[in-house]
């Protein structure tokens, strides 16, 4: 579930705070290609705005520690303890969700239930149709592009930074949902309260009056 108090505490400790945070979790093999998501890092290296954060391990982590070496803007972090799990997915502004072009069927991404539980904004690189496309579906903001579309990804991730930018509070933060679940309790009075065949709530009279077979005295 998403942490307001574990993202602020994660992208203080790690130096993200007033970046926007594009973030891959998970495993760096070769069943999760992240050469396309490297290259909108290289492509993306003068918007000092922006960050990729990679957190996890494998195979495939040596390039993005090389990357990092030579980029500012790629941080990488190892493997999050489980319990910090929210925290680290709720720092992030766009999480990252890959799938090798082979694996359809095969492999599934079980990071994106999480995402998903975290709420925000999520981008796929990846073959379609996967399991994965079929969840961004139901997804409110979920971009979705193919390995090799370079352009695609960087285009993607600058639409979520301006949609960030002109609506940074969260659909799933406090401001917004607290006013939503007032609205919902005052409804749910009012149909508590309503006339079953009327339609409408009874007048004070209506209810401090006695009453025999349903008409008032």
């Amino acid at each position: 579930h998403y942490s307001a108090k574990g993202r602020e505490e994660f992208r203080l400790r790690h130096g993200l705070a007033e970046k926007f945070v594009v973030m891959y979790s998970g495993n760096h093999s070769p069943c999760h290609p992240l050469d396309t998501l490297l290259d909108a890092a290289r492509v993306l290296h003068d918007r000092p705005e922006l960050i990729f954060c990679f957190i996890g391990g494998g195979s495939e982590h040596v390039k993005v520690r090389e990357l990092a070496t030579h980029l500012s803007n790629v941080k990488c972090l190892p493997y999050q303890p489980l319990n910090e799990l929210s925290n680290s997915l709720s720092a992030a502004d766009l999480d990252v969700v890959v799938m090798g072009d082979e694996f359809v069927g095969i492999v599934h991404p079980c990071k994106v239930y999480n995402i998903l539980a975290v709420g925000g904004p999520a981008l796929y690189i990846g073959p379609e149709p996967s399991h994965v496309t079929d969840i961004a579906s139901h997804h409110g903001t979920f971009f979705r592009t193919r390995h090799g579309e370079v352009e695609a990804v960087v285009a993607a991730i600058l639409e979520a930074r301006q949609a960030h930018s002109r609506n940074p509070v969260r659909s799933f933060s406090k401001q917004t949902l607290l006013p939503e679940l007032i609205a919902l309790i005052e409804a749910g009075q009012e149909y508590r309260g309503a006339d079953p065949v009327q339609g409408r709530r009874p007048t004070r009279s209506e209810i401090d009056a006695p009453s025999l077979g349903g008409k008032s005295l």
